[in-house]
């Protein structure tokens, strides 16, 4: 039971998603909210890549945001609520690591397809163990 449990765990922290209440205090888009900036930074060992978005509408998804990008490969399993990062540049997730992220600097509990966008916003992702807490 705790292999199924850690790959259980596994498989829920790599969409994104907890069985934890929602702690983010990511505020709702509002009607009429102009497009803005959207940062992505990819922490990966001791390399970052910032990545810019210009004119992103309030409103979108972080799924949709990574599907735009071009200067970095990325793969995306699923879409909309069950969509999750399987690699960014090459890095793919597996059964005790993967990709996690922040916006504004709060760790997000939502899958990247629930998860709507107030530019500006930074979207922070870094890679790690799945048991270990997210590093800034």
């Amino acid at each position: 039971a705790g292999t199924l449990g850690a790959l259980a765990l596994g498989a829920i922290l790599a969409s994104g998603c907890s069985s934890e209440p929602q702690t983010t205090s990511i505020p709702a888009p509002r009607p009429g909210t102009p497009p803005g900036p959207v940062t992505i930074e990819i922490v990966h060992q001791e390399s970052i890549q910032t990545l810019q978005l210009e004119a992103v509408p309030a409103g979108t998804t972080v799924e949709s945001v990574m599907r735009s990008i071009e200067e970095v490969p990325v793969e995306i399993r699923g879409s909309g609520t069950t969509a999750f990062i399987d690699s960014i540049d090459g890095v793919k997730t597996g059964s005790g690591t993967g990709w996690t992220y922040r916006i504004n600097g709060e760790f997000v509990h939502r899958g990247i397809g629930s998860t709507e966008l107030v530019p500006p916003a930074t979207i922070r992702w870094t890679f790690g163990r799945w048991d270990e807490p997210p590093k800034d």
